[in-house]
């Protein structure tokens, strides 16, 4: 299995790779320079130029870096990995202890698509719900599939693409499986220059919310927000939800 950390524009700024025993980050060629002052060249998988935005790069990854085993891909701006069950945050032995044996547990199940806990607040963590098996959505920010399975992702997303794969996956196999013990925390996009912070704007995310309703249908929900919220006030479609009809 191969653990890729997708990057672009954060040479300096690139994190995850400090959380891991075992990983790769995947560059455009470009860039290689800069990355290489950084990250171990024998750790850096270089891609071509014409491959732009994230979404075109995720499928060059499942075209050209999938073993017979799984390729798990991580954002390059994730800054702890934490158990939440116990509050605390994993070295590198126990986070790269924590992939592997998430992917076993998936190819035992013999679902393709796995990953961890959509959050990192361990106030979200449901004691009675560590793990799932057909849940509509899991973070894009950590995940993996396994070889074998006939999941591309939609060239169309530019961004909401975790949205897509997972009902991709939900539409072709029912189930997938995800760790809820676990979650992995995220700088805040806004604060990130690189990755998907150029372009994620509100008109864009709309864009992407319409695409998802006219792709799945009634199963893409707008997201409720409280009465009090300053986003209701302005009016703007941030977020959905996914209604599953099983």
């Amino acid at each position: 299995m191969k653990i890729i950390i997708p990057s672009s524009g954060r040479a300096q700024t690139i994190r995850t790779h400090k959380l891991l025993d075992k990983y790769l980050v995947c560059i455009p060629e470009n860039e290689f320079k800069a990355y290489k002052k950084i990250i171990p060249q024998k750790r850096l998988i270089i891609h071509p130029d014409s491959i732009k935005g994230l979404v075109r790069k995720r499928n060059w990854i499942l075209d050209n870096c999938m073993d017979d085993e799984a390729v798990v891909m991580i954002d390059d701006d994730i800054t702890k990995i934490y158990n939440l069950s116990e509050i605390k945050a994993l070295d590198k032995d126990k986070a790269t202890e924590l992939i592997y044996n998430t992917y076993y547990t998936a190819k035992e199940m013999g679902v393709y698509l796995f990953g961890w806990s959509n959050y990192h607040d361990t106030g979200w963590y449901n004691e009675f719900k560590p793990f799932v098996i057909c849940c509509g959505y899991i973070n894009g920010k950590a995940f993996g599939i396994r070889a074998g399975s006939s999941l591309r992702y939609d060239e169309r997303f530019a961004l909401k693409m975790d949205y897509d794969i997972a009902l991709q996956n939900l539409f072709k196999y029912r189930m997938c499986f995800q760790n809820n013990m676990f979650g992995f925390a995220q700088e805040k996009t806004s604060r990130n220059r690189g990755g998907l912070s150029s372009i994620r704007t509100t008109i864009k995310e709309k864009e992407m919310i319409d695409l998802l309703k006219k792709k799945y249908g009634d199963i893409i929900q707008d997201k409720r927000l409280k009465a009090t919220s300053r986003i209701r006030a302005k009016k703007i479609q941030i977020g959905v939800t996914i209604k599953m009809p099983f």
